[in-house]
């Protein structure tokens, strides 16, 4: 996670990184999690395909993990097979930000108090979601 103020999707609850577990252990994405490398950009699969890097069965295993994600309304990206949107931050960059402003203002010498604030504005947000879907 980056610092809290500089606005990645994952500090405030917008996103979620995901590994996809079969019967038994993980599907074969082609890199492991977290790998930064371009096999592990959805956008480059196809080439990778065609030059050996990838296998069919790996990029099924991606299209199957992301299509589960879409179907809970969530959005790839084109730089990481396991990561997810669950809203822009384009969406909500008005009030994360007002609020981020407010938290680091009053709490930032004290990481405890970050932690719970987080924790707080994660639950918030999927509440606020949960509400919208009723």
């Amino acid at each position: 996670m980056s610092l809290l103020w500089t606005g990645s999707n994952h500090n405030f609850g917008c996103a979620v990184d995901v590994k996809y577990y079969g019967k038994d252990s993980l599907l074969d994405m082609g890199t492991t999690y977290d790998y930064f490398g371009p096999e592990a950009e959805p956008r480059y699969q196809w080439q990778y395909l065609k030059e050996g890097k990838l296998t069919q069965t790996q990029i099924d295993n991606r299209l199957l993990l992301k299509n589960v994600m879409k179907a809970a309304g969530f959005q790839a990206i084109q730089t990481e097979w396991w990561h997810f949107n669950g809203i822009s931050k384009e969406q909500e960059t008005e009030d994360y930000y007002r609020i981020v402003h407010e938290v680091k203002s009053k709490f930032i010498k004290s990481k405890y108090s970050i932690v719970v604030f987080i924790l707080n504005f994660v639950s918030f947000r999927l509440n606020a979601k949960q509400n919208k879907e009723i």
